[in-house]
């Protein structure tokens, strides 16, 4: 019996993820993401052997036809990897295939934190008709920039964790449902308080919490019309709140608390250096930035340097300096 991919596959592939504790994909929305990944996958592969081989293929069709990227194509290959496992578990004459198949490799992208103005522009654009819905998402940015909070710790915000002058967030998505206290300026609070529809704070129904993605969605609108040229979405506000807190000289620690971060390494994370900071700090300290240093000036130099420690070699030291330049 080959491998292949059919309705039925999923069924048994879907129990095999959700029991499979090595790669931990139990998680219902992991789960929702692999089997659209397997979505694509089917319809090149309903009439052809899964196989490495036609793996390749199907790669270089999806390049083609849709343009994909590699972080794109690296999650059909994760997908493709517990697919290979789960064949070899339920099929006898199956081999694993995808053992050593590679991922492309990863660009670090590199996020730019937002400013204050910026963060502040972002909040106060309008983009709707009705002022309390205007003035509901306006909130919602403002806490974001005030504590660099998760935007799903946010949407779950509900009135009895608001405070005189502080809010408790719940981090729904760690293990324990983690909390912590988090100091706010007590008008926000007011306004909090005064906004809370039902149970939730943010709530459109007085039922349900505003879903994070919706939120993602109307931030991004706001910036547009904002005329804010960076990447923004939710979690770049964590970012910028960190970075620029770190920057204003902030301690780390105390950024780890805010956050909700376990480990500081994590916080680290969120830092982004100031380029004018970093023009300071190499003017201040860094001998070369200290005056205009023409090549011929770093060529003199370094000649000079060299010239006394090749002094009592066999090489010339000439021809170091023209390799060298």
């Amino acid at each position: 019996m080959i491998a292949q991919l059919n309705p039925s596959t999923w069924d048994g592939f879907s129990i095999y993820l959700k029991n499979d504790r090595k790669n931990l994909v139990r998680n219902g929305e992991l789960r929702r993401q692999v089997k659209s990944v397997y979505n694509n996958l089917y319809p090149f592969f309903q009439d052809k052997e899964f196989s490495r081989e036609n793996f390749n293929l199907f790669l270089d069709w999806k390049r083609a036809k849709d343009n994909s990227k590699d972080e794109t194509l690296n999650s059909y290959i994760k997908v493709a990897k517990n697919l290979d496992r789960y064949f070899a578990l339920t099929l006898t004459a199956y081999s694993l295939q995808f053992i050593d198949y590679k991922e492309f490799p990863k660009v670090k992208k590199r996020k730019v934190p937002l400013t204050y103005e910026e963060m502040e522009l972002i909040a106060s654009t309008h983009v709707y008709s009705d002022p309390i819905s205007n003035k509901r998402w306006q909130l919602l940015v403002t806490v974001l920039m005030l504590t660099g909070c998760r935007i799903t710790e946010l949407c779950y915000l509900e009135k009895d964790m608001v405070d005189y002058d502080f809010i408790t967030f719940t981090n729904i998505k760690a293990r324990n449902s983690e909390t912590r206290e988090v100091v706010l300026p007590i008008e926000v609070c007011r306004q909090l308080k005064e906004l809370a529809n039902g149970k939730y704070v943010f709530s459109f129904d007085g039922k349900r919490p505003v879903n994070d993605r919706s939120a993602y969605e109307v931030i991004k609108h706001k910036a547009s019309k904002a005329g804010v040229t960076k990447k923004v979405n939710c979690h770049i506000f964590r970012h910028s709140f960190v970075s620029n807190m770190a920057n204003s000289g902030a301690s780390i620690v105390d950024l780890r608390d805010i956050a909700g971060h376990d480990n500081i390494s994590t916080t680290n994370t969120y830092l982004h250096s100031d380029m004018n900071k970093q023009r300071a700090t190499l003017t201040a300290y860094h001998p070369l930035y200290k005056k205009d240093v023409t090549l011929e000036d770093t060529r003199r130099k370094a000649t000079e340097y060299l010239e006394q420690i090749v002094d009592h070699t066999r090489f010339s030291y000439k021809l170091i300096i023209k390799e060298i330049f």
